[in-house]
């Protein structure tokens, strides 16, 4: 939790957001948080009451809505609705970024990607923990 912004810094208008590394958007990865940076997101355009990270995408599997090296705004929440794009935690040690649907006992990621080696994948509830829910690009944000 150290790594994220643990309250509403809003300094003339704007909340400082930080880096915290990459999530694969493709195989799963090492979860890495490490503060590369900071960002100014206008204060209005977030919930004081939240927190956020942001995060660099790397790979192809989620290609129609964010490219290699996107940087996405994440609100950190362990839960979502179906449907929702998330950054989930497998096994307490590798990070993806997919859509979200739970079935009961069983969880999906669904990639949406132009590549078609990435395809569902899915796992039992206990193996996946929810980190945050996908807000949008950072440059929706900042621009």
């Amino acid at each position: 939790d150290d790594y994220f912004s643990s309250k509403f810094e809003d300094v003339d208008g704007y909340t400082s957001v930080p880096l915290i590394g990459y999530v694969a958007a493709g195989n799963p990865r090492d979860a890495i948080e490490q503060i590369e940076n900071y960002y100014s997101i206008p204060s209005d355009k977030l919930d004081a009451n939240e927190q956020y990270f942001l995060l660099r995408v790397k790979g192809d599997s989620m290609n129609k809505l964010y490219e290699n090296n996107d940087i996405i705004l994440v609100r950190k929440q362990s839960y979502a609705d179906n449907g929702k794009l998330v950054i989930a935690l497998l096994n307490d040690c590798e990070a993806t970024f997919k859509r979200y649907h739970n079935c009961g006992n069983i969880i999906t990621l669904q990639p949406e990607s132009t590549n078609p080696i990435h395809t569902i994948q899915e796992y039992s509830n206990d193996e996946v923990t929810l980190l945050g829910i996908v807000l949008g690009s950072l440059r929706e944000y900042v621009e």
